[in-house]
């Protein structure tokens, strides 16, 4: 319910502010602000878009009233919703509907925002990979190093075992441009790959 609460109060000062896109971004997730501003031009805000990244492979399912239905949702460390599905959204987010739902439908609210977008609203979701966040289907175990600038979000976590999820990087993969780092000194690697790479360097210049 907390974290209903906060994305309730998000979503309510996006709709003050007007703009275009309201995307949703954890506190664990790196942002390439150049890619995302790419990957959002390629879509219309005057149109319905739900864009992220399925956690699971199956749809959700949930009791509505005394049905069992299914729906779709983008796993919440970072989607982006334009303005035309905000506008529609309003009614079932803000001024406490948000918690409500969630609380009836007893899901977390990146589930509740899947369930009014694709269920109550009939929107499917758009699914990119260039949104990776901390699950199993993707993240930093499936990338190598130079498709780490590509991205728009990457998540920087741990696994269940409590332990960095790195991204591969060997000494092949830079040649003679940098020294490999031990996973001591950088645990993530990220170090290691913004040297190697100047567009990473840009990316971590203000995270990192």
């Amino acid at each position: 319910m907390a974290l209903s609460c906060k994305t309730e109060a998000e979503f309510e000062e996006y709709m003050r502010r007007k703009t275009k896109w309201w995307c949703h971004v954890d506190d664990d997730m790196y942002v390439n602000t150049d890619v995302l501003v790419r990957l959002l031009s390629k879509y219309d805000s005057d149109s319905d878009v739900y864009l992220g990244r399925n956690s699971i492979t199956y749809p959700w399912k949930f009791t509505w009233g005394n049905t069992l239905v299914h729906a779709w949702f983008g796993t919440g460390g970072g989607y982006c919703i334009s303005r035309a599905l905000a506008l529609k959204m309003d009614k079932y987010v803000s001024g406490g509907e948000l918690r409500e739902l969630s609380g009836k439908l007893n899901v977390a609210d990146d589930v509740t925002i899947g369930f009014i977008i694709n269920f109550l609203l009939h929107t499917k979701l758009t699914a990119t990979n260039l949104i990776n966040t901390h699950i199993k289907l993707h993240g930093l175990p499936y990338l190598k190093p130079y498709q780490i600038p590509l991205q728009a979000m990457l998540s920087y976590h741990e696994d269940s075992y409590q332990t960095h999820v790195r991204v591969n990087i060997t000494a092949e993969d830079v040649g003679n441009k940098s020294k490999v780092f031990n996973t001591e000194e950088d645990p993530s690697r990220f170090f290691h790959d913004s040297l190697h790479d100047p567009p990473t360097d840009r990316l971590l210049s203000g995270i990192v």
